[in-house]
C-alpha cells in the first residue's frame, strides 16, 4: 500500500484505515460493532416492523365492563416517583388485593390500547406509535425516535380529552383493584373521578430536600440502567427472530401472553412471569412504553411549594375518611388494614411496617430470576449470531474492495 503499511480487511467501516491502531482496533472493532447492533435493535425496535408477529392485537382485557363511570378500583396510591409507590403496590399485593397495578401495569394493560384508540377516532396517528408497520415505517421510525427523547404532551391531550365512561370501562373490564401513578401523576385525577367511593394512600412522609436527593440520584442510574438494558435487549429487535421467539415460546408456555392481556394480569410485581412474558415485555418497551414516558403525564415538583401544594391537593380534593397519609416509617401493615376494613389476611394483624426489599432498578427481573436467566441467555446467543452476520458481511464487503483496489494497481 502507499503508506507501506500491510492491507488488512478490517471488518468496520474503514477496511484497514485504522491499522495503525494496533492492538487497539479489535477492541475498537468490536465495541462498535457492539454499539452499532445496540443502537439498530433500538431504532427497529420504535417502528416494530414485525409487530404483527407479536401484538397479539385481539387479546385485550375481556372481563365485564362495570356501570358507566365506575372503573372498579378500590385504592389509589397518591404520589409521585421515589416515596414508596412501588413499595405500597407489592404491600397490596401480600394482602391479596387483585390486581395491584403499578403505573407501568396500568401503561401495557390499559393505556397504551386507549391512547391508540383515541388518536384513531379522531382520525390521525398522531399519539405515541402502534407498533404496526406500515408503508410509511421509515417516517412513524423517525417520529418514533423523536417521541422516544422529546417531550410532548400527547398522553396529557388523552387524559384530558377521553370520555370518563371509556376510561372506566377501560379499567374495569382488566380487573385491577389497586394502582399507583408515579410516572403519570396526572391520570390521577381522571381515574379519582370515575372510582366513586375509592380510598387513597397518600405517600407523603418525605421532606422535600430528601425527596429531591431520591429523585435526583435515582434518575442518573436509572438511565445508565436503561441504556445497559437497552443493549442487552437490542438482538430481540433487530431481525424477525426475536418476534419468532416470541410465538414459539407463546406456543411452549400454552399463550401465557394472550391470557395475560386478556385477564388484566399477574402484575409485572408479581414475579408470576415465565421466559416468553419476559422477552414480550421486552419487546415491546420501545413500542408501548417508552413512547408514553415523555408524553405529558409525569409531573416531577419542581420546589418545594410544589411539591408541599401537590399533597395538599389531596387533602384539600378527598374527602378526609378516604384518605390516609401513610408514613412507611410509622405505619403498619394493620393500620394499613384498618383503613382499607380488610378482613381476614394473616398480615393484617401484623404490627411491622412495609417491607422495603425492591430494588430501584430491574424490579420486574429481579421478581423472577430463573427465568430471567434463561431469556437474557437467549438473548445474549442472538447477539453473537447477529454479531457473526454483521463481521461476515462486512468483511465481504471489505474483501470485494480490496480484490477491486487490486486490480486497479
Amino acid at each position: 500500500s502507499p503508506s507501506g503499511l500491510p492491507r488488512k480487511a478490517h471488518p468496520l467501516l474503514f477496511c484497514g484505515a485504522m491499522a495503525p491502531c494496533g492492538m487497539l482496533w479489535p477492541v475498537l472493532s468490536v465495541a462498535g460493532k457492539a454499539l452499532f447492533l445496540a443502537v439498530a435493535g433500538l431504532l427497529v425496535g420504535l417502528s416494530s416492523p414485525y409487530g404483527a408477529l407479536y401484538e397479539f392485537p385481539a387479546a385485550s382485557c375481556d372481563g365485564p365492563a362495570l356501570p358507566a363511570n365506575h372503573s372498579g378500583l378500590q385504592v389509589l396510591i397518591y404520589g409521585p416517583s421515589k416515596v414508596g409507590t412501588k413499595q405500597m403496590s407489592q404491600a397490596l399485593m401480600q394482602l391479596g388485593v387483585r390486581y395491584s397495578y403499578h403505573s407501568e401495569d396500568f401503561i401495557y394493560m390499559v393505556w397504551h390500547r386507549l391512547t391508540q384508540d383515541f388518536w384513531r377516532r379522531k382520525g390521525g396517528r398522531q399519539g405515541p406509535r402502534s407498533g404496526r408497520a406500515s408503508e410509511n415505517s421509515a417516517v412513524e421510525l423517525v417520529a418514533g425516535v423523536d417521541k422516544l427523547v422529546a417531550d410532548s404532551d400527547l398522553d396529557l391531550q388523552v387524559a384530558q380529552g377521553i370520555e370518563p365512561e371509556v376510561l372506566a370501562a377501560s379499567i374495569s373490564r382488566c380487573g385491577a383493584r389497586s394502582l399507583s401513578f408515579d410516572g403519570a401523576e396526572e391520570l390521577f385525577w381522571p381515574v379519582y373521578n370515575v372510582s366513586p367511593g375509592v380510598k387513597v394512600l397518600s405517600m407523603n412522609w418525605r421532606a422535600y430536600p430528601l425527596w429531591r436527593k431520591s429523585w435526583d440520584d435515582f434518575i442518573v442510574w436509572a438511565q445508565m440502567y436503561a441504556g445497559l438494558a437497552a443493549l442487552v435487549h437490542s438482538p430481540i429487535h433487530l431481525t424477525p427472530v426475536g418476534a419468532l421467539l416470541i410465538r414459539g415460546f407463546e406456543y411452549l408456555e400454552g399463550n401465557t401472553i394472550q391470557h395475560r392481556l386478556r385477564a388484566g394480569g399477574p402484575e409485572q410485581g408479581s414475579g408470576n412471569l415465565t421466559v416468553g412474558l419476559l422477552l414480550w415485555m421486552w419487546q415491546t418497551i420501545p413500542g408501548w412504553y417508552l413512547p408514553h414516558t415523555n408524553a405529558g403525564l409525569r409531573y416531577t415538583p419542581p420546589d418545594e411549594e410544589s411539591y408541599d401544594q401537590y399533597f395538599a391537593d389531596a387533602r384539600r380534593r378527598i374527602p378526609a375518611e378516604r384518605l390516609f397519609e401513610f408514613d412507611v416509617n410509622v405505619h403498619t401493615f394493620k393500620d394499613l388494614c384498618t383503613f382499607l376494613e380488610l378482613r381476614g389476611p394473616a398480615l393484617c394483624e401484623s404490627d411491622e411496617t412495609l417491607p422495603n426489599d425492591l430494588p430501584n432498578y430491574g424490579n420486574i427481573e429481579g421478581r423472577a430470576p430463573n427465568m430471567n436467566r434463561v431469556a437474557t441467555a437467549l438473548l445474549l446467543i442472538l447477539h453473537v449470531v447477529q454479531y457473526k452476520l454483521l463481521h461476515f458481511a462486512w468483511r465481504s464487503l471489505c474483501e470485494r474492495r480490496r480484490k477491486s483496489e487490486s486490480k486497479r494497481d
